[in-house]
């Protein structure tokens, strides 16, 4: 066989072995394709199967791709693009019908951990050390700790298929100048995920400097030109993705705030007191204050100084050794004591994480479900990969100047998973509430790599090399055997121990025969029992594909049919969630709900003033805590469940809501005025109306009740109904989780959470009704309690006023819409939709200019006449980016054919 076809066959093994072992675990555990659990669990149940169903509709259903008005009240689609669906391996959903999204998913995932078997193996073919042992580190990768435990986040996947190829990269630029590769796989990794793809972009320059203090005997012979064209070939990556990064940021601007300051200054403030209060005694609190930001500063160079002063010296040939081990060992006490002063208990506290669980996860396989919350970092690649990767360091087959570069980079990488500040620097400056340790495949990735570096020097592997890593491992699993957390089975230590001893065995019979039969068995059987425990827990919790084809069938034909007979566009809001709070993608609808990571922060404000269910954090559910009011300014002219008693139904179990506003309609131009919303929601929708249409009567008029405490877990409210209209209340607290209505008719509202608006339901006039609100857990503060009585008739009037001016809305898609009214005087045309960057309108053939209705709409000052109206809605920063992002490939293309000629000339 040639070595073309050894290769071949080689990289085509390194695919198929994991996805082979892979398939036997799901037909095992009775998972989709063979069974109908799935490995759809957690947010892939909650979020992402919604977004995929999006990304099908956008091929199959017409949907727009550049704006979507079923994310709450609509927005930018470049947010889920740059995050979500912007991954190749998403094409894979075209080939499966709506209702087979589960087993779509279940394929996307086993396909992407198998790809990280190939990326790797091309790795070593580029390094010219692929042979049949490499599968051993292969099939480690594909199923590294790290793909088990985050396999559902199938969007994190692309970057560990693309960093092995980043790596070759990188060592193609440092060896033969070919900086390409390097430049189109970081760049196609950051438009696969820009999230993971910013730890590459990490990863890459440790990577970098790494390699190239291994390659570069003196600092005076760096190859300062290579330097320059890796900074070059990273800028070049960066503007790859600019088409999906540029707007895909400026659509997340906006949503949720984060704060490195906040973050870095909450966790290294302590420090900067001490030496303050050490340098300079006896002040006061505000002088500290001051000078904490330029304490910090100090420190932080400080600290720069010395790691590059350590490097430095312990890697000069001029320096004596007694040198090198003093400032060796001077680092080794300064950093011991950032530790000790700032980073103790830190991690442990905020993400239940200790030395003695991260060495513990080096040994044990398997993550269970719950530890997604509060684990350890997911960095096991089985125990006979671990002991080849620690051995790397005893094998003297290596050049002892790589073995200690490597050394520093190891801990650097694990000192970012015991450290605070580190790791929030990995995740980019954003304190994480579950998910931890998210850039964890670099250590992965790195393990494997000196694994498979050492394996390839077999004359180095003596005894030591495994002895030595043996004790190690075996005191690591005493420790952790010794505090063991909840989510380790104490039923995994006996099995953890003998198979690391038959891996220690099979090491040190590897240099006597042939003995890769007993190396691949010992491997396989680890990574997959590991796996198959992962694959286990989740599937445990993970979605039964054929309830999910009934619900999917069920809710879309009810939709399609609710469509068929209103073809004007309109909002639906539901009493329940039908699946998850990303139901409008999921069954292709208009609503009011949106669960993600690219939701606006003014959007969600402005829905909690006016008493709307919002998470504070990334969603919101429109569909709870609404009025009568709310519905109507909202456009929600259907209502799925139970619902208000003069909503007339409409068939199908929908509700016609009589007063609701259509999306576009006439207002005074007031309501461009800048408004502010305060605490009450009720209020809130009055000054709205008001603001709309000036002269209107107040919708709610507010209820004097007494309240009082009810006892150690109840706060009473007592109040006497005025008429038969509806009563709501609203509560600034979600210290509460259950309501007792006690009146003619008494009932109870249970399940309650975050603040919004409860309806209480109608009463007769003079009714004397008592609330009793009982708190989920200690007795809270009495807080601020709004009760309002709504007025139909004060509603049907100011709605009815809006509609005066009838507008004749069309939607081409929902990026492109046309509109066509007639007005008799001065007006604002609005539309419930959020103004953002990127609508333009033209009106009657001209530019116009956009304003803002009640602090949040899309809004078009007109004149009086007839009018021809246009909106378009182009991301913003998308042409842009899609410029820059073409210019890539052309400039790189005139890089290599002058590279040619200038080579043909030489």
């Amino acid at each position: 066989m040639t070595n073309k076809k050894r290769e071949g066959v080689l990289l085509a093994a390194s695919f198929l072995l994991p996805l082979a072992l892979l398939l036997t675990l799901c037909a095992l555990l009775r998972l989709a394709p063979f069974g109908t659990g799935s490995l759809v669990c957690a947010d892939a149940r909650g979020q992402y199967i919604s977004y995929f169903a999006f990304y099908r509709d956008l091929f199959y259903g017409g949907k727009d791709w550049l704006y979507s008005m079923g994310k709450v009240l609509g927005g930018s689609t470049a947010g889920l693009f740059a995050y979500y669906l912007a991954s190749p391996f998403n094409l894979l959903l075209l080939l499966f019908p709506g209702e087979k999204l589960p087993l779509a998913f279940d394929w996307m995932v086993l396909l992407k951990l198998s790809s990280c078997g190939l990326s790797f193996a091309l790795y070593l073919r580029g390094k010219g050390r692929l042979r049949p042992a490499s599968l051993l580190f292969t099939a480690a990768y594909a199923l590294c700790g790290y793909n088990q435990a985050y396999f559902w986040c199938v969007m994190w996947l692309d970057a560990l298929v693309a960093l092995p190829l980043v790596a070759l990269g990188i060592e193609r630029l440092l060896e033969e100048d070919r900086p390409l590769l390097y430049l189109f796989s970081l760049g196609l990794a950051i438009i696969a995920c820009f999230y993971t793809g910013y730890m590459l972009c990490l990863f890459s320059l440790l990577y970098f400097l790494y390699r190239l203090a291994v390659g570069t005997p003196s600092w005076r012979r760096i190859p300062w030109r290579r330097a320059g064209r890796f900074a070059l070939a990273s800028l070049g990556a960066g503007a790859l993705s600019a088409f999906v990064l540029l707007p895909g940021a400026l659509a997340l601007a906006g949503g949720v705030e984060i704060s490195p300051v906040g973050f870095v200054r909450q966790y290294t403030y302590p420090t900067a007191l001490y030496v303050l209060r050490f340098l300079l005694p006896g002040r006061d609190a505000a002088f500290y204050d001051r000078l904490v930001v330029p304490t910090l500063l100090a420190l932080a160079l400080c600290f720069l100084a010395l790691a590059a002063v350590t490097v430095a010296v312990c890697f000069s040939r001029r320096c004596r050794p007694w040198v090198k081990r003093c400032t060796a060992l001077l680092a080794a006490a300064l950093l011991l004591g950032w530790i000790l002063t700032v980073e103790r208990n830190t991690l442990r506290y905020e993400m239940d994480l200790a030395p003695n669980l991260l060495l513990g996860k080096l040994s044990f396989g398997g993550v269970y479900f719950w530890e997604m919350y509060n684990g350890s970092p997911n960095v096991y690649v089985g125990q006979l990969t671990l002991l080849a990767a620690l051995g790397y360091f005893f094998n003297r087959a290596i050049p002892a100047r790589e073995r200690k570069l490597s050394l520093l980079v190891l801990c650097l990488l694990v000192l970012s998973l015991l450290l605070y500040l580190p790791n929030l620097i990995w995740h980019g400056f954003e304190q994480n509430n579950c998910f931890n340790y998210r850039y964890s495949f670099v250590v992965c990735f790195f393990l494997v790599l000196l694994a498979e570096r050492s394996f390839s020097s077999p004359e180095g592997l003596d005894w030591r090399a495994v002895l030595f890593p043996l004790l190690f491992l075996l005191a690591a699993l005493a420790l952790t055997w010794r505090d063991r957390p909840y989510y380790i089975d104490p039923r995994l230590g006996l099995p953890t121990l003998l198979w690391l001893l038959l891996s220690a065995a099979a090491l040190l019979l590897a240099k006597k025969g042939r003995v890769l039969p007993l190396l691949a068995a010992v491997q396989l059987v680890a990574l997959g029992f590991s796996c198959g425990l992962s694959f286990y827990y989740a599937g445990s919790n993970g979605l039964d594909t054929e309830s999910f084809a009934a619900v999917y069938r069920a809710r879309r034909a009810q939709f399609q049919s609710l469509r068929e007979r209103d073809g004007e566009p309109y909002r639906v809001r539901k009493t329940a969630v039908l699946f998850n709070y990303n139901d409008p993608l999921l069954f292709d609808y208009r609503g009011l709900v949106h669960f993600s990571s690219a939701e606006k922060v003014r959007t969600l404000d402005f829905m909690r003033r006016i008493g709307i269910r919002i998470n504070e954090e990334y969603w919101a559910n429109g569909d709870l805590g609404s009025s009568r009011a709310a519905d109507a300014l909202l456009g929600a002219r259907y209502c799925l469940g139970e619902s208000f008693a003069d909503y007339a139904p409409a068939g199908d179990g929908f509700l016609l809501n009589p007063y609701a506003l259509p999306l576009a309609f006439t207002a005074s131009p007031e309501a461009a005025a800048s408004l502010a919303l305060g605490a009450d929601p009720c209020q809130n929708l009055n000054a709205l109306f008001e603001s709309l249409c000036p002269g209107s009567e107040p919708i709610f008029t507010p209820l004097s009740a007494d309240c009082a405490p009810g006892g150690e877990e109840a706060l009473l409210l007592r109040f006497t109904a005025r008429s038969e209209e509806p009563v709501y209340l609203y509560v600034w607290s979600n210290g509460f989780d259950r309501l007792s209505v006690r009146g003619a008719a008494a009932h109870e509202l249970s399940g309650l959470y975050a603040p919004a608006a409860l309806y209480l339901g109608s009463f007769s006039p003079g009714e004397a009704v008592e609330l009793a609100l009982h708190y989920s857990s200690s007795p809270a503060p009495v807080p601020a309690v709004f009760l309002y009585q709504e007025s139909g008739e004060a509603l049907a009037a100011v709605t009815e006023r809006l509609r005066a001016a009838p507008v004749a809305l069309r939607l081409r898609s929902e990026s492109r819409l046309e509109a066509s009214l007639d007005v008799s005087e001065p007006s604002l045309l609005v539309l419930s939709l959020p103004q953002e960057e990127g609508w333009h309108a033209i009106v009657d053939g001209k530019d116009a200019p956009l304003e803002t209705a009640l602090g949040l709409f899309l809004a078009l000052p007109l004149e009086p006449g007839v009018h021809q109206i246009q909106l378009r809605f182009i991301p913003a920063g998308l042409i842009p980016g899609a410029a820059l992002s073409l210019s890539v490939p052309l400039l790189c293309a005139l890089w290599a054919l002058r590279r040619r000629r200038r080579a043909r000339a030489a």
